[in-house]
């Protein structure tokens, strides 16, 4: 007979579990007030365990032997082995008696009955259509690995386990560790007991360790060892005190295989090979399963007094962390206004003349600030200001700064809004974009921080509710906002704005909100056909609008090869600057050939084009909220439509779309009342960070500035532990989390203090890796003792060659054209596929990719300029952008020319590197023309017969 062994004889040794503890928590205390648990302890801990069981393990030898001789290992805890025994079996038949009479509700509702853990533990649903709907739900959860399918609908119909074991809050873990046993605890067999501790580490590792809820609920900063420590006391303890014995089988329960035995489906494949199937199952029931069921609280609560326990000063800690970064009540950081400012808001659609009033009041104060969504506007302002208006304006972006001698007015973009300044008079444009999901925080900011005597808001109705709700209703007063209409005054009175004003108030709120209501100053008229799908209906001061870049160029060669019009292209990924060109060339009146636009929903804000009607080739775009394609909203739709019907060029605008299934789905749009935003975006600046350090590595920013501090592990903390007022939510920040790991894993990193790692974590790095790798090489060397410049890592060299072989490609296209109509007669002809194009394409990619490149590197820049070449980094962007205008103009050219090809009855189309790839002898090679290459480097190639050649040199040759 294999009986438990008593923990006394570990219990009075020099390294007991309970001294250990005890020495453990006395380290704690006395180390940087808890907030460190170095990672040496955690060795010593898991060390310290391992003993333990070695030494447990080698007393159940001992144990087995003297049991063989009749003999008692510890006496004072088993007193008397036989009655022992007799009160376990009298409890296991008093258990087995009353399983009978047992209902389904109350299974599992005796302490005792763990020892039935996997078979008979939980009663069974024998309803046939239940079980069915069980199984039915299980195998459309898990079909086609989809992570989306699981809801908690889905499982409205399950059956739990039910917590039978009440928390104790005076519950004390201490007393029992340096107590006495318990006699009341079952015996169970040793190996049963060493599946079932096996089993418990992989539900609290696993899954509850994981879980969402819980992490929420558990008041613990060093949360995933301190929790490790909490698990291994039960395990310790379980057979000592009867409370955490109980507690180590209901926690069993709740493993999901047993959730899902107790719905008589299927158990989780461990040894299933599809590491992301599992890992889906096993996520998304240990999610379902353990929070939906309550358990999740249930067990944090245990695990919140173990911590004030055993780990008090952590706890105390925790609720210190906790305050700096609460952000419930943001307005206590945000509001930084001593005096009552005079909002007013000016309210419109697009072309209505909301901006440029605001504008003319900004231009008649002493000092002022704009803020415009992007730095094309803060450009346009700068300029205006300097010249239509009469006032002198400096520039200030994230990139550029420039200085007016004698200014006393700021034209910035948002982020670069300085709220600690004092303005007479202050513009906040595009005020909808605060709920932006990456940069509302900016708008939030500006709103509640700028210190302006009298703050201008520029944006359409959806907004205004958000706004009253920031600027009212800060939890500071109760009172009722008063509404009142009164009439504008002659100097209030603007060009197209309603001659009534509605002024809001509140008693004890120093600030006021005044909103004025513009009407469009040209009517847009939707039209009722579309264009059918040609070309051929495209008229002048047409813009094209289309959703990705490939489309927008594969529409400028559709257009330009079957009509006799030329078209500019605007995107967001063109630099400022080339899209200021563009619109230049399209708004031209003196030239008659580029009269058609093919844009993006970059046109819905900053450019003012010469649009007379807006036609939508699709109505849908990629969206990184669903993965996937998905319709656009209609204020989206209303804001490019709004572009069309420019005053002082066209009586009225028009907008329509290319195909007709598209057509009702326009016009339900613009019918559509606006849609109102609820909630304003977030983030943390710097100096809640580092509040937020100072309490977790009080020594480590106080000596040494954050220097080898995580800022990855500091902002998981900060956002795991912050909650949110009902008003506002958190900006994506998954893209900073992915940028802060990467900076911690520089080498060199614990060069860099904590500011400047969070200056590199929000630095405006595009959202795709090879940005992300750029940035982290800008970071390297930054913290790299042996560079003084941080170099620019581009090799521009190669993007000047690819174009000057493309320039030496169009020219051979030229004569082949010419050629090729002397010698050929008119016939059955197919599309032509110009490598030029191709390669114009790529070249303007890598383009523009090296010019957000160069913008990162000048924001840097701006922040550290002694480390940052800022003239070099200038003239490289000046070199690409002239090369980029050259680009287009090249390649509607092109365009041209295989128009011309067209005609031609053989016109033959060559494949291009990227058409079609073969795998020779494990060699790999492409297909360029009608014979194979193998790769050299990404600049060469190698014929069979050994020649090595320059790869655009065979690409030109093979046009010929």
């Amino acid at each position: 007979m294999k009986r438990m062994i008593s923990l006394g004889k570990i219990s009075s040794s020099k390294t007991s579990f309970t001294s250990f503890l005890s020495a453990k928590k006395n380290y704690i205390t006395t180390t940087n007030n808890n907030s460190i648990f170095p990672f040496a302890l955690y060795l010593q801990v898991n060390n310290y365990h391992s003993s333990l069981i070695n030494q447990f393990n080698k007393n159940n030898e001992d144990s087995s032997a003297n049991e063989n001789n009749n003999t008692v290992v510890s006496p004072k805890r088993y007193p008397n082995d036989n009655n022992r025994q007799r009160r376990y079996n009298n409890n296991y038949r008093r258990n087995n008696n009353s399983e009978s009479t047992t209902t389904s509700d109350e299974s599992g509702s005796n302490p005792h009955r763990h020892h039935r853990y996997r078979s008979n533990h939980f009663n069974r649903n024998k309803d046939n259509n239940n079980e069915s709907t069980f199984k039915k739900n299980f195998d459309n959860m898990f079909n086609n690995n989809s992570r989306n399918i699981i809801t908690k609908n889905s499982v409205d119909v399950w059956n739990f386990p039910k917590i039978e074991l009440p928390f104790d809050s005076e519950f004390n873990f201490k007393k029992v560790a340096e107590g006495k046993d318990d006699e009341n605890i079952p015996f169970e067999d040793e190996d049963k007991i060493k599946k079932l501790e096996k089993l418990f580490k992989e539900i609290t590792s696993k899954y509850i360790l994981n879980n969402i809820s819980f992490k929420n609920e558990a008041k613990c900063l060093q949360y995933d060892l301190i929790f490790e420590l909490f698990c291994n006391e039960i395990i310790f303890l379980k057979n000592r005190n009867l409370t955490l014995n109980k507690l180590f089988y209901e926690t069993l329960k709740f493993h999901p295989n047993n959730i899902l035995e107790l719905n008589n489906l299927p158990l989780i494949d461990e040894n299933e090979t599809d590491i992301n199937k599992t890992t889906t199952k096993t996520a998304t029931l240990s999610e379902i399963c353990i929070t939906d069921s309550g358990f999740s609280e249930y067990f944090s609560k245990w695990f919140n007094l173990y911590i004030q326990q055993r780990y008090l000063n952590e706890f105390i800690l925790y609720n210190e962390a906790l305050k700096t970064c609460d952000m419930t009540n943001p307005f206590k950081y945000l509001k930084r206004n001593l005096f009552g400012r005079k909002i007013i808001y000016h309210l419109g659609p697009t072309n209505s003349g909301k901006t440029h009033h605001a504008l003319k009041r900004l231009s008649s104060a002493e000092n002022g600030l704009y803020c415009g969504p992007l730095r094309l506007l803060a450009q346009e302002v700068f300029t205006k200001m300097n010249t239509q208006y009469g006032c002198r304006c400096n520039l200030l972006t994230g990139q550029e700064v420039r200085r007016v001698p004698g200014s006393q007015h700021i034209s910035c973009t948002i982020e670069m809004a300085n709220v600690k300044e004092i303005y007479d008079v202050a513009v906040i444009d595009e005020i909808q974009m605060i709920a932006d999901n990456q940069r509302g925080n900016a708008w939030t900011r500006a709103l509640l921080g700028l210190q302006a005597k009298e703050l201008h808001l520029c944006g359409d109705g959806s907004a205004l509710g958000i706004v009253k709700n920031l600027l009212f209703n800060d939890g500071r007063f109760d009172n009722e906002i008063i509404s009142e209409v009164v009439e504008a005054t002659t100097e209030d009175q603007e060009e197209g704005a309603q001659k009534q004003i509605v002024r809001f108030t509140k008693k004890g709120v120093l600030d006021t909100l005044e909103v004025v209501y513009y009407e469009r100053m040209q009517p847009l008229k939707p039209l009722s056909q579309s264009l059918n799908g040609k070309v051929d209906n495209i008229e002048d001061n047409d813009c094209i609008v289309a959703f990705s870049r490939n489309q927008i160029f594969e529409i400028k060669k559709l257009i330009e090869m079957n009509t006799k019009k030329k078209c500019c292209v605007i995107y967001g990924a063109l630099p400022p600057e080339v899209r200021a060109e563009q619109a230049d060339l399209y708004n031209d009146p003196e030239q008659t050939d580029f009269k058609v636009l093919v844009a993006s929903d970059a046109v819905g804000m900053g450019l003012n084009l010469n649009i007379k009607r807006v036609v939508f080739y699709k109505l849908a775009k990629y969206d990184s909220t669903v993965n996937g394609i998905a319709a656009l909203s209609p204020t989206l739709v209303k804001q490019i439509a709004g572009r069309a019907g420019r005053r002082g060029f066209h009586e009225f605008g028009e907008v329509t779309t290319f195909f007709n299934d598209e057509l009702d789905y326009l016009h339900q749009c613009l019918s559509s009342p606006v849609e109102e935003i609820t909630q304003a975006g977030l983030f943390p600046d710097y100096s809640q960070i580092e509040s937020f350090a100072k309490v977790i590595y009080p020594n480590q920013v106080a000596t040494a500035e954050g220097k080898g501090l995580s800022i990855y592990n500091i902002l998981q903390k900060f956002f795991a532990l912050s909650k949110v007022h009902k008003d506002f939510f958190f900006c994506d920040y998954q893209h900073v989390m992915t940028v802060a790991k990467a900076v911690d894993q520089v080498e060199f990193t614990e060069n860099l203090t904590l500011r400047e790692k969070y200056e590199f974590v929000t630095a405006p790095v595009p959202g795709y890796d090879r940005a992300v790798e750029t940035h982290i090489k800008y970071v390297e060397s930054f913290a790299s003792p042996h560079v003084k410049t941080v170099p620019l890592h581009m090799d521009i060299d190669n993007i000047l060659r690819i174009l000057d072989k493309v320039r030496e490609g169009t020219s051979m296209l030229g004569q082949q054209v010419s050629n090729a109509n002397n010698n050929n007669s008119s016939g059955n002809s197919r599309q032509p596929r110009s490598l030029v194009s191709v390669y114009i394409q790529e070249a303007l990619k890598n383009i523009e990719f090296y010019h957000k490149m160069i913008d990162l590197y000048l924001w840097l820049g701006n922040r550290y300029p002694l480390r940052f070449d800022r003239d070099i980094a200038e003239e490289t962007r000046e070199l690409l952008m002239t090369e980029m205008v050259e680009s287009l103009i090249t390649q509607t050219e092109e365009n041209k020319r295989l128009k011309a090809i067209l005609a031609l009855r053989n016109a033959h189309t060559r494949n291009y590197l990227g058409d079609k790839e073969a795998n020779v002898e494990d060699n790999k090679k492409v297909l360029i023309g009608n014979e194979y290459f193998k790769k050299v480097n990404k600049n060469q190639v190698e014929k069979e017969n050994g020649e090595v050649k320059d790869l655009l040199d065979v690409i030109i040759d093979g046009m010929k």
